[in-house]
């Protein structure tokens, strides 16, 4: 987070989707790799460890896909974080990715997935050959591809993400919640629940929320882009609430309301 911001201070609507182009800012579900962490492992451990020829005791390299709620994973390579949901895990949705080639790997992101590009934060699409990623390496080039989708929500807001430090959000709202420093990130009712109920809440997420925003993309963007600036905190702090409600309303009155609350605005 000691980054520079972007070009905007407050969150903007998101960027028209181009043509065929389904809205769903991850990372690419089968080559995307995380740093899992046993408890008390600290960064400075499990880097080399993941990312280098240190034997894999207390971390290792693991597919994204194979995280979930209460998962330590690093969040850069000198800190850890934890992970609050994995997003995508039961879906097989897919969505167009760049994959930025580099020496020695390759990352391939939405194009409005946010990453550090040249010591800022900036969307991928805006990768370019020449572009430095946070470990030093340079982009040699850039190409397309299609994939299915993973994103693992952290409680710091980045991952490392083969070895390259990105933020778990896409361009819209990543100024934002990359500069919270007390609501919606670290404290929040969701956060809470995550971490006293990490398996519960990463099978209720799965089971309830999942279908709902892999069915709606095109109506949540929609809702998305008439929120004003303004009300991007009140937004979500409406939906922290009404998910953590799960756990003490009705299941089926709780998903009633979140389908009325994705299905955007009225013509």
């Amino acid at each position: 987070r000691a980054l520079g911001g972007m070009k905007h201070d407050m969150p903007s609507p998101p960027p028209p989707a181009a043509p065929g182009d389904d809205d769903a800012p991850c990372f690419a579900r089968g080559s995307t790799t995380a740093c899992r962490v046993t408890r008390g492992t600290s960064a400075a451990e499990a880097f080399p460890q993941c990312f280098g020829d240190a034997p894999s005791t207390t971390a290792e390299a693991v597919l994204m896909s194979s995280l979930t709620a209460g998962d330590l994973v690093l969040a850069s390579p000198a800190s850890v974080t934890r992970v609050l949901l994995n997003q995508h895990v039961p879906s097989k949705s897919t969505s167009h990715f760049v994959t930025l080639h580099f020496g020695g790997g390759k990352l391939a992101l939405t194009p409005d997935h946010v990453l550090e590009l040249d010591g800022e934060w900036a969307p991928a699409r805006e990768a370019k050959a020449g572009s430095r990623l946070s470990n030093g390496r340079t982009v040699e080039r850039v190409t397309d591809a299609r994939s299915g989708i993973i994103n693992p929500l952290t409680a710091s807001g980045t991952i490392l993400a083969n070895g390259v430090v990105a933020s778990v959000y896409p361009e819209w709202i990543s100024t934002h919640m990359l500069s919270s420093k007390l609501y919606p990130l670290p404290l929040s009712a969701c956060n809470l629940l995550t971490y006293l109920f990490p398996a519960p809440a990463q099978t209720f997420y799965d089971a309830a929320i999942e279908p709902l925003f892999d069915g709606g993309r095109a109506t949540y963007r929609k809702y998305l882009e008439v929120v004003p600036p303004a009300l991007v905190t009140p937004a979500i702090a409406a939906l922290d609430g009404l998910i953590a409600a799960a756990f003490v309303l009705p299941p089926a009155l709780v998903v009633a309301a979140l389908a009325v609350a994705t299905r955007g605005p009225r013509k």
